[in-house]
């Protein structure tokens, strides 16, 4: 380990870059067993390679923040562009350094990958914590608007955490709503806005209260196979309250059919979900879906009939028994 950090720390104080990859020490360092300690010594020796990208379009941050483990070194790095930034205001040179300071954390923040993900991109699509996310986006407010195919980074910290199934941080949505409202709106490459990924299972309910808060306009929205978020919520198994919540918010999703002719209902006969969210799904117009079919020709009814939950849904609605 010695021999090697002794390698790495040559390669910093010559400011050498391989012909490869294209990557300095400090790339190197992001994404190995190097000690904080012994990054931000290499920083030190080569500050300029912070904002150098390897033959993949990735900064060092970018590295440091694809993999949780390596998060104390993004938390480093972060740090140090606040005291570059810091040092410039500070400054009692002219404007221009000031502007150098802000430009190259702007500048670093801004870049993308050669796939377009940005530094913040990689925070919200590896569960960084909310400080590094407020942080990234208080250094340039600009990168809570980069989008990758239609995904904002709202999108991409719902969509990772509903894909590793635990719950979102609330102070992270707080932080990219209040940054960028307008991304409660925006429509990824499949129709689906954040709100039709935050209807999961394992949902946390304050954040997904504070996003429906923003998200009253995109109740109505569809996705490219016709589902609004209730849809995802009914035949996604998410829990009562957001079931409950959503349709509160806004009752004509009950009646609304997808591509395939299914209603909420529909959806969550076929998932089998329990007798509390089909009640729920009953009120209002909701029990007059019971007789609609869908695209098979199936209706709610003969979807539980095949699944072996008629009885469960027949307690529901007595009268449908006689």
């Amino acid at each position: 380990m010695d021999t090697w950090f002794e390698r790495l720390e040559s390669r910093a104080s010559h400011k050498d870059t391989s012909n490869s990859s294209m990557e300095t020490a400090l790339h190197e360092a992001c994404y190995s067993g190097c000690s904080l300690e012994g990054l931000k010594n290499i920083v030190a020796r080569h500050p300029e390679a912070i904002a150098m990208k390897d033959r993949n379009g990735l900064t060092p941050l970018h590295w440091a923040l694809a993999s949780k483990m390596q998060h104390s070194k993004a938390r480093a790095l972060l740090d140090y562009f606040k005291y570059i930034c810091m040092a410039s205001i500070n400054s009692k040179n002219t404007t221009a350094v000031q502007y150098d300071g802000a430009l190259l954390t702007e500048e670093t923040l801004l870049c993308t990958t050669y796939l377009g993900y940005t530094a913040l991109h990689h925070a919200c699509l590896s569960d960084a914590s909310s400080d590094i996310i407020h942080d990234i986006i208080c250094l340039c407010r600009k990168s809570a608007f980069a989008q990758r195919h239609g995904k904002t980074a709202l999108h991409m910290l719902i969509e990772y955490v509903r894909s590793k199934h635990t719950s979102m941080r609330t102070a992270s949505i707080y932080t990219l709503l209040n940054t960028y409202p307008k991304a409660a709106f925006m429509t990824d490459k499949r129709g689906n806005t954040p709100l039709h990924y935050a209807c999961y299972p394992q949902t946390n309910n304050d954040a997904f209260k504070l996003l429906l808060q923003h998200s009253f306009d995109a109740l109505s929205i569809t996705n490219g196979v016709g589902r609004t978020p209730l849809h995802c919520a009914a035949g996604g198994g998410a829990p009562l309250p957001v079931i409950d919540i959503l349709i509160k918010s806004y009752p004509h999703a009950l009646t609304i059919l997808d591509i395939d002719g299914n209603s909420p209902l529909h959806l969550a006969c076929q998932e089998k979900a329990s007798p509390l969210v089909k009640s729920r799904l009953l009120v209002g117009d909701g029990e007059r879906m019971l007789l609609v079919e869908n695209g098979r020709r199936k209706t709610p009814l003969q979807l539980c009939e095949e699944m072996g939950d008629i009885y469960a849904l027949l307690r529901l609605v007595p009268h449908y028994m006689q």
